[in-house]
């Protein structure tokens, strides 16, 4: 029995790795990442895509303001992710909102990636382009994404009987 608890952990973690996280958004859904709400309240970070073809068409995170549930700018930067469900990237703020930076997958043999930005003038800016994660940021990462997830926030309307698909492929 203790075998099979020591296991478990383990088995998620791969599962994790090998499954792909889709989702098919409604056209106005825009769905909050894992810790994407800001401290301060004022933004998001959520994931947007198409209706179909696994929410790949059109596929990008954006910088959301929570007031109004509209994206504020699109982070261009965030491109040839493996995943378009929002649970499967991971954002870390600043205490005082002004930095974030987003961890994420482009493929199941590389290592994950991670981009910064600066929030100025009420826009975020790249700080200096997608890198290698760290093995700090990696860990926070799957930490996060094995997790049970709490339901975040979803601007819009989701697709009537939606539910997210994990692939395999």
């Amino acid at each position: 029995m203790k075998k099979l608890a020591a296991l478990i952990p383990i088995l998620l973690f791969v599962t994790t790795v090998l499954a792909t996280d889709n989702h098919e958004y409604g056209s106005d859904e825009y769905d909050t990442v894992f810790h994407g709400a800001s401290p301060n309240g004022k933004y998001a970070i959520t994931a947007h895509g198409s209706k179909d073809d696994y929410g790949y068409g059109g596929f990008h995170l954006f910088l959301t303001d929570v007031a109004t549930g509209k994206p504020i700018a699109t982070l261009n930067e965030i491109v040839g992710t493996l995943d378009t469900g929002a649970g499967s990237f991971v954002c870390l703020w600043s205490s005082n909102s002004n930095t974030f930076q987003i961890v994420y997958r482009i493929s199941r043999h590389e290592p994950l990636k991670v981009i910064s930005y600066e929030i100025t003038k009420g826009l975020p800016q790249s700080m200096k382009g997608v890198v290698d994660a760290d093995a700090n940021q990696s860990n926070y990462w799957s930490k996060s994404v094995n997790a049970p997830r709490s339901p975040e926030k979803v601007y819009g309307t989701p697709l009537k009987n939606s539910e997210k698909t994990i692939g395999t492929y």
